[in-house]
């Protein structure tokens, strides 16, 4: 699904994209979904025993999106709805620092 959604972007778009897919992927998923309307640019990496699904974009100027489990309900609203209604478990800028907000965020929520 990666490489047919950045199909023609530029190396390091690309690299930059593989890279954040990457770093969430290595927390171990058990499920890893493509998202559903406005997030359907998004991977949904489930962590069932975190009770996360972490949502990463396979655009390169999207924020990480963690959401409970109930992701799929609330991934129906526009993302503004969203964040207006702070219906987001966190909302993670890729700014300088976002590998260790996820690492923290992640650690807080340690699978059982």
């Amino acid at each position: 699904h990666i490489d047919t959604a950045v199909g023609t972007r530029s190396e390091n778009t690309k690299r930059v994209i593989w890279d954040r897919q990457t770093t969430i992927k290595a927390f171990g998923p058990d499920e890893i979904y493509v998202g559903e309307a406005g997030f359907d640019d998004y991977l949904a990496y489930v962590f069932t025993s975190r009770q996360l699904v972490v949502l990463e974009s396979v655009r390169k100027d999207n924020a990480i999106y963690v959401f409970g489990l109930d992701w799929k309900r609330v991934s129906q609203l526009s993302k503004g709805e969203i964040v207006r209604g702070g219906l987001q478990t966190a909302r993670i800028v890729h700014s300088k620092g976002w590998k260790a907000q996820l690492a923290r965020l992640m650690s807080q929520t340690r699978a059982a």
